[in-house]
Formats: C-alpha cells, sequence, structure tokens
C-alpha cells in the first residue's frame, strides 16, 4: 500500500518531468506540442529524456530519478545539471531555458503544457522538498523493470507504437493497433502507471479500446481486472518478479484482442 511519502514524492517527481517535456513542446515548431511533449526512459541515465532540439537535433533535457536531478544533454553527454530539490518549477524553467541557449538552441521562454496533475505544493510555486530517496530508488527500478518488460513486448508486436512517458498521466505506454488507424480503431494500452487517483500503488495495465464495458471479462492468471474508472487488466509491482509482469502483459493482450476481434469481426 503506498504511503503518504510516496505519494508526495510520486506526485513531486510527476510535476518535476513537466520541464524536460517542455523543451521539445515549445521549441519543436510545425508538430502538436502535445505530441512531442512525451520523453522516453533511459536505463542508462535511469531517468526520462525528451525529443532533441536545435540546429542539429543534438541537445535534450531529462529527468534523473534516484537523485531526484534535472539534466541537459549535449549527444547523449551530460553537460549542466540541476537538484530538483530546493527548487521552484519556474526557476528550473529559466535555467533550462539558459542552458540550452548557451549550446546555441534558440532562446525561447518555455512554456509548460498546463496538464491538470496531482495536487502538489509545487504548483503554487513553492521549492520542491521532503523527497524521499527509498520512493526515488523504488521508481527508478519500476519504471527500469517496466520498460524492460514493456519493449520486450514491443518487440513482438507488429505496429505497436513507440514506447513513451506521457507527462500528462506520468506513465509509461504504448499502443497496439487491431485496426490500421490505432486514433479511431480498435487497439490495446499497454503500460506502467506509478500509481494514481485509480490504482494507488504502481501497476502495469492492459487496456482494450473501446472499452469491453457490460462484456463478461475473460479469467486472469496474473493480475485482475480494474473496473472502476477504466476496464483493464492490472497488476501490482510491488512484490511481482519480472517473469510474472512478463506472463501477464502477454495474457492480458492476448485477452484483450479477443474482446475486441469478438465485438466487432
Amino acid at each position: 500500500m503506498a504511503s503518504e511519502a510516496f505519494n508526495h514524492t510520486r506526485n513531486a517527481i510527476h510535476h518535476a518531468v513537466q520541464v524536460p517535456s517542455a523543451l521539445a513542446a515549445t521549441l519543436i515548431s510545425g508538430s502538436d506540442p502535445h505530441a512531442v511533449a512525451n520523453l522516453s526512459w533511459d536505463p542508462q541515465l535511469e531517468g526520462f529524456v525528451g525529443r532533441r532540439v536545435g540546429p542539429r537535433e543534438d541537445v535534450t533535457a531529462g529527468l534523473r530519478l534516484p537523485d531526484a536531478t534535472w539534466v541537459v544533454l549535449r549527444d547523449g553527454d551530460i553537460v549542466d545539471e540541476r537538484a530538483i530539490v530546493g527548487s521552484t518549477l519556474s526557476r528550473a524553467m529559466s535555467w533550462l531555458q539558459g542552458v540550452v541557449a548557451g549550446l546555441g538552441v534558440e532562446d525561447r521562454e518555455l512554456v509548460s503544457m498546463g496538464y491538470d496533475l496531482p495536487q502538489h505544493p509545487a504548483a503554487d510555486g513553492h521549492p520542491l522538498a521532503d523527497l524521499d530517496e527509498a520512493v526515488l530508488s523504488v521508481l527508478a527500478e519500476g519504471f527500469a523493470v517496466s520498460h524492460t518488460v514493456l519493449t520486450g513486448l514491443h518487440a513482438r508486436e507488429a505496429g505497436a507504437t513507440d514506447l513513451r512517458l506521457w507527462p500528462h498521466h506520468f506513465d509509461l505506454g504504448m499502443l497496439v493497433p487491431i485496426d490500421e488507424d490505432a486514433e479511431s480503431g480498435r487497439s490495446v494500452g499497454i503500460g506502467m502507471a506509478p500509481g494514481d487517483h485509480l490504482v494507488e500503488d504502481p501497476y502495469l495495465y492492459v487496456n482494450p479500446y473501446p472499452s469491453p464495458a457490460g462484456r463478461e471479462l475473460p479469467a486472469l492468471s496474473r493480475g485482475h481486472w480494474h473496473t472502476d474508472g477504466f476496464i483493464g487488466a492490472v497488476i501490482n509491482l510491488f512484490g511481482t518478479s519480472e517473469a510474472d509482469l512478463s506472463a501477464f502483459v502477454g495474457e492480458a493482450v492476448g485477452h484483450s484482442k479477443t474482446l475486441l476481434e469478438a465485438a466487432c469481426p
């Protein structure tokens, strides 16, 4: 069961990840900013890295989880960093803007996407504080094992979208289309969320779309079907082995495809 310290630290990182996501969202012209605000998980950094910007597309920003640090990278190498603890989000945005401008990237004020995020003092301009080191370690381990499991699934699923960290929901996920048009057709969403208002603990999810509301849901050998707020198969990351997580997503994706194909052959 997630503790108060866990929730506080997780929500702080949810707000903090908006800083690196703002870089590409602001500076990549000609694209929907929401479509380029997402990040990827970098196993070597043990954190999230945004899309590349600049004349040579060699500069990016990220967030290293174990020590709660924002980073700026050029060609994958860290050129500057800033501790999250003690900083406000607005000061971090100004710092990031100044660093990338010094690297030859357009000097433009970075704009937050304004997503509706969990309540946290940082949203009111207070410095980020009281982050729990043990929770940061648990979050890093959770994203790391989920990245491994989901990357393995991605390799097996033709047409799967890239595995991305979405800053509004703070989930690492992808879509497996059932139809050619994944945006409007049937699809299965698979990912990891570090806990939220619907499921308290970090979990993997497999969600068929359209929702199979009113349908009989097949039995799962691992995890369970969540039906409050969304209908999808979920499994708690706490205490679950990587092998069981992989088996869960494989089985749940198979069941989701069967549900969708039976509903609309």
